[in-house]
């Protein structure tokens, strides 16, 4: 049976714009226990079409082939990290164009609103609103979870940036170590509570940066925040490589290289996780000649050989990012694919998968 979800919307999720949209979830009319089969409106499903395999691949209509999966399961692991920089009281829900000041930081509460990292609830009065900015101290791709009692009429709002930015129109990010003086410009969700106890909100998909914002506002009823977690999310690549200079500035950059070939690397490569998440040629050839040189594991690899094949056209060409619902070819990206088959026959061999894709 199914039934649809009410008070869910979808909201635009700018300053991104390659990613999937950012939502809103209001708690007073979303289903609760749907996902046990509580609640009235359930009505049969309706099957469209039935999965097939290969074996009817030359009949008419239009199928959806199934396929064995080429990926492990993602990493799904919580984690409890992050320090929280900034802590105030601001004038309203809209905080992105007002700047962190140092003067408005209110250092007694800062502990208090460790709950991230500690795992503890906190309480908001009634009538109160909070600004709270966590630094993750790495970059993380993750779903964030919060869970709340109380708080009816309330709003919880959870942002995500890679960095924060020296002026109002985003285009100065500087030291990305600072956020005083700066602005807080980032995409996220929002959660609207109903006043029940351990309403659980989740996102559809995985969030991305290095800091955090969360903004609380209460009216007439105290909210408490009974958890806030973050679930990392990544294709499980990990360095299995060593590499040593004698200039130790190389020896730095690496772990800060590695990280960020982690962070583009899901169900396939990405441009990038923050802005763009879509599989272009010419990023994916160079994540994928690193991660041959970092790791035994070559199954993402092969599936963006694989995809960039499926996306030929009638011309021959391949698309320049697949999967993706817009078309789009830049011509000499077909070459650089022509060049991944070659780095993986020379990186890797297996005469075999080379030939099918020549």
């Amino acid at each position: 049976d199914t039934r649809r979800l009410e008070g869910v919307s979808f909201v635009d999720p700018t300053p991104a714009w390659g990613t999937g949209a950012n939502v809103e979830i209001d708690a007073a009319r979303f289903p609760w226990g749907f996902e046990k089969g509580e609640g009235d409106g359930w009505v049969p499903a309706t099957v469209l079409h039935e999965g097939r395999d290969a074996r009817v691949a030359n009949e008419v209509p239009p199928i959806h082939l199934l396929r064995p999966a080429l990926l492990p399961a993602m990493m799904e692991r919580e984690i409890r990290v992050g320090t929280v920089r900034f802590v105030s009281a601001p004038p309203s829900a809209d905080t992105q164009p007002v700047p962190i000041r140092g003067a408005d930081h209110l250092a007694s509460e800062a502990e208090r609103w460790n709950i991230l990292a500690t795992g503890a609830s906190i309480t908001i009065p009634a009538y109160t609103r909070r600004r709270v900015i966590i630094d993750l101290d790495d970059y993380y791709c993750a779903y964030p979870e919060v869970t709340v009692s109380g708080g009816r009429g309330g709003l919880v709002v959870l942002r995500w940036a890679e960095s924060l930015f020296e002026n109002v129109e985003k285009s100065v990010k500087g030291n990305r170590n600072e956020i005083d003086g700066k602005f807080f410009w980032g995409v996220g969700d929002t959660f609207r509570p109903d006043g029940g106890p351990g309403r659980r909100f989740e996102t559809l998909w995985w969030q991305a940066g290095r800091y955090l914002e969360l903004d609380v506002e209460t009216t007439d009823e105290s909210l408490t925040i009974d958890r806030l977690a973050l679930r990392e999310t990544r294709h499980p690549l990990e360095m299995e490589s060593r590499f040593q200079a004698d200039d130790d500035r190389f020896n730095r950059v690496i772990p800060i290289a590695v990280r960020g070939l982690q962070m583009c690397s899901h169900e396939t490569y990405m441009d990038c996780p923050y802005y763009e998440q879509l599989m272009y040629v010419g990023d994916t050839r160079l994540e994928v000649l690193t991660t041959y040189a970092i790791s035994r594991d070559d199954r993402l690899p092969r599936k963006a050989l694989r995809t960039f094949d499926s996306s030929r056209t009638l011309s021959g060409l391949t698309r320049s990012r697949y999967p993706s619902r817009v078309h789009q070819d830049i011509p000499p990206f077909s070459l650089w694919w022509v060049a991944m088959v070659h780095d993986f026959a020379g990186w890797r061999g297996d005469a075999a998968f080379v030939k099918s894709l020549l």
